[in-house]
């Protein structure tokens, strides 16, 4: 968790895992300023880790310092950040299925998992969804779908024929750099054969670049945009199929 500059607020049911040297990156002095009573040397309740499960094989988990560019001065570790917040942050095994799978993870629980226990309840405003466990994903939900690489490909519901992976609907993925100097890779996903476009569009509308005109079979494609001639500016990408539309806005800066 990188919790940049000047950032207050609550992160509640999560599961940090995996990370490369600390779970929790204070960024800034002004972030611990907002988050720090100084006087009586606690947490101040405007930034908030709360029944979250964090967990790694490495001692950082345990001793590893969360604090960024001001160690010194804000010397928290991840066990005493933990014991400022309260004790219902966990330092256990999630016990997940394949969290380390790269190419198919899957993050369901285990049998006798912890994800069951020590979950928050949250808002009743509407725009929340209660769930009976901590993170994202249990046997019945799967909090990624749609919104990460993971979740667009489904890992509790594909199609595989031979080492094909099939996407189980249309998606203008992602562009990537962006934003971008000259050129981007536009990822998308068709989930049956037709004709299907990407072209590229500026803000006032003209159509500026053809990506893609042609008839697809089902699964996961890019194209390549190379605007070395075009001038700086948001364009957006628009893919178009039988039944399907999707843009996204990209920014070209030399």
């Amino acid at each position: 968790m990188q919790i940049r500059q000047g950032t207050m607020g609550t992160w509640k049911n999560g599961i940090v895992m995996n990370f490369g040297d600390c779970a929790i990156d204070i960024d800034h002095a002004a972030t611990f300023n907002n988050g720090w009573d100084a006087q009586n040397g606690r947490l101040n309740g405007s930034l908030v880790v709360d029944n979250c499960i964090i967990y790694d094989n490495h001692d950082v988990a345990q001793t590893g310092e969360t604090g960024g560019n001001d160690e010194a001065a804000y010397p928290f570790t991840s066990g005493r950040f933990i014991q400022e917040l309260n004790a219902n942050n966990r330092f256990v095994n999630p016990m997940l299925a394949m969290p380390y799978e790269h190419v198919m993870p899957d993050y369901r629980q285990m049998e006798n998992s912890p994800i069951t226990e020590g979950f928050a309840n949250v808002p009743n405003d509407g725009w929340f969804t209660q769930a009976n466990f901590v993170g994202g994903i249990s046997a019945e939900m799967d909090w990624l779908d749609g919104w990460t690489t993971p979740g667009t490909y489904h890992p509790l519901k594909v199609d595989k024929t031979t080492d094909i992976i099939l996407p189980d609907a249309h998606r203008l993925v992602s562009a990537y750099p962006n934003p971008f100097n000259a050129t981007t890779r536009i990822n998308y996903m068709l989930v049956s054969t037709g004709r299907a476009t990407l072209k590229v569009y500026g803000l006032d509308g003209r159509q500026v670049a053809v990506l893609l005109d042609t008839e697809q079979a089902p699964g996961s494609y890019s194209a390549v945009w190379n605007a070395e001639n075009i001038s700086n500016g948001t364009y957006i990408v628009r893919l178009e199929t039988a039944g399907y539309s999707s843009s996204r806005l990209i920014s070209l800066v030399k």
